[in-house]
């Protein structure tokens, strides 16, 4: 392939895709936007390209694909697209990344080694909860009721500005999804929509949907757009959540700092030696903490509470 050099033949692996853009309908064929980011880990390694958008092929995240990797230099590789079936027919076939994207996001970030709370995605919690909701609520004759995630979806290019860079997109127009449908008591299971749209003035950012599916035929699905929140009650949600991830982290800063303490108190007592020892710990410890914190103001609370009791660490022995 035209991709790698004189290093030998290309080396096939299979790589889990960390994450992927869905190919926006309504781009144009050549240029800068007709290409998406592809992640990807493979052998333990976390790589990223650039690939050219198709209609057909597409990739979300969690899938298992066929990767060639380049000899000559290891951070290249390339999709093999002809081995990968188009995203109806992966569909059709519920490949289990799209039929259950919340065990998907799961599969990433054990790969990745961080918690699932730092992927943006559906809790499973709140998915329990849809689906107590769906089976305690009853259904018209002839269906019945479900949770849709949307596994992935195109939508449209809302536009460009005057340097051609695209201004993101809409989903107010009918474009080609997969929904993961959840119906109570059941295992999940894949469906191709080509007209997957949201109603102007809903607020969807994703998540749990309720949805009513066809006894007779599974791959009907009616979402009930009626009852899904709407933007403020999506937006307040989101924050709450976002809350509670902060508490979360505050709590376990508290039991680090304080296990920080201990092991500064014990250093006392071993000698220089240890004291060397206990400290690189406590660097450590709160340089894999402050990894998934992005607020500056936040990062440097953690730090403060550490030099309050007694313990200087630098940015630069951070990494900041």
């Amino acid at each position: 392939m035209d991709l790698f050099g004189k290093g030998g033949p290309p080396v096939r692996a299979i790589a889990l895709v960390v994450s992927a853009e869905a190919p926006p309908q309504g781009l144009p064929s050549f240029g800068r936007q007709a290409q998406g980011v592809v992640r990807v880990v493979v052998d333990g390694r976390q790589l990223t390209t650039t690939a050219r958008y198709s209609d057909k092929h597409w990739l979300v995240r969690g899938m298992d694909v066929p990767v060639l990797l380049d000899p000559a230099r290891p951070g290249t590789f390339e999709v093999d697209w002809d081995a990968i079936p188009d995203m109806r027919s992966r569909a059709a076939a519920n490949d289990p990344a799209l039929a259950d994207p919340i065990a998907a996001a799961q599969r990433v970030a054990r790969a990745l080694g961080i918690p699932f709370e730092h992927l943006r995605g559906t809790p499973p919690e709140r998915l329990r909860e849809a689906l107590e909701r769906a089976a305690a609520t009853p259904a018209p004759p002839g269906r019945v009721r479900a949770v849709v995630l949307v596994a992935t979806v195109r939508g449209h290019r809302a536009g460009s500005d005057d340097r051609g860079d695209d201004v993101g997109l809409t989903l107010h127009r009918a474009s080609e999804a997969v929904l993961a449908v959840n119906v109570p008591g059941r295992a999940p299971y894949a469906v191709f929509d080509p007209g997957f749209k949201v109603p102007r003035g809903q607020g969807f950012l994703g998540g749990c949907l309720p949805a009513l599916v066809s006894a007779a035929d599974p791959k009907q699905v009616e979402i009930l757009w009626s009852e899904a929140p709407t933007l403020a009650e999506t937006v307040a949600t989101r924050v709450a959540e976002a809350q509670r991830r902060a508490d979360d982290q505050t709590a376990a800063l508290g039991d680090q700092i304080r296990a920080a303490t201990q092991q500064a108190m014990q250093g006392v007592a071993g000698g220089p030696a240890v004291q060397a020892q206990m400290r690189e710990v406590i660097v450590n410890n709160l340089r894999a903490s402050l990894r998934y914190v992005t607020d500056p103001a936040h990062r440097q609370m953690m730090i403060d509470q550490y030099r309050a009791i007694g313990i200087e660490i630098t940015p630069e022995e951070l990494g900041l």
